[in-house]
C-alpha cells in the first residue's frame, strides 16, 4: 500500500499539464461559486436567528424543517419551483441540529466537570455519537420495513 502512495505521489508531482488541458487553465467556471451560496445563507441566518439560546435554536432549527418538510405534500409534480424551494429550505433548517448536538454535548461535558470535578468530554462524546448512530439505524431500518410494507 505505502508503495501505491508512493507512486501516486511521485506521478502526480511529475504532473505537467498537456496542450489539450492548457485552455482550462485560466478558465472562469461560475458553477464553483454555487459552493459559496451555503455559507452566505448561513451568514444570514447566524445574524438574523433570534437569540434562543442552543435549545432553542435546536427547537426553531427542527420546527423549520418539520414545517417546511410537511408543506412538501401540498406540492403536486408539476410545482417544481415549490419543491426545489421547499426542499432548499428543509436541507438549511436541518443543517444546523448536528452543529447545535455537538455544542449540546460540550455543555453538558463542561457541566459534568462542574459538578463532579471529573472531566468526562470524551463518555460524553461517545455516548452522543452512539445514540446518533443507533438512532440513524433505526430510522433506516424503519424505512426499509415501511418501505416493504407497502411493496415498495
Amino acid at each position: 500500500m505505502t508503495g501505491t502512495m508512493v507512486n501516486a505521489v511521485t506521478v502526480m508531482s511529475r504532473w505537467e499539464p498537456s496542450r489539450a488541458h492548457a485552455h482550462a487553465l485560466g478558465t472562469f467556471r461560475p458553477w464553483i461559486l454555487w459552493s459559496a451560496a451555503p455559507l452566505a445563507v448561513s451568514s444570514v441566518v447566524a445574524f438574523s436567528a433570534p437569540e434562543l439560546g442552543e435549545t432553542g435554536r435546536l427547537v426553531y432549527s427542527l420546527g423549520l424543517a418539520i414545517a417546511s418538510s410537511a408543506l412538501l405534500y401540498l406540492a403536486r409534480p408539476p410545482d417544481l419551483s415549490m419543491i426545489i424551494v421547499l426542499s432548499t429550505l428543509t436541507e438549511f433548517a436541518t443543517g444546523p441540529i448536528a452543529v447545535l448536538f455537538f455544542a449540546m454535548l460540550a455543555d453538558a461535558a463542561d457541566y459534568s466537570e462542574w459538578r463532579t470535578n471529573r472531566r468526562a468530554t470524551g463518555l460524553c462524546y461517545c455516548a452522543g455519537t452512539v445514540a446518533m448512530k443507533v438512532g440513524s439505524g433505526l430510522g433506516g431500518a424503519a424505512t426499509g420495513l415501511l418501505l416493504g410494507a407497502f411493496g415498495y
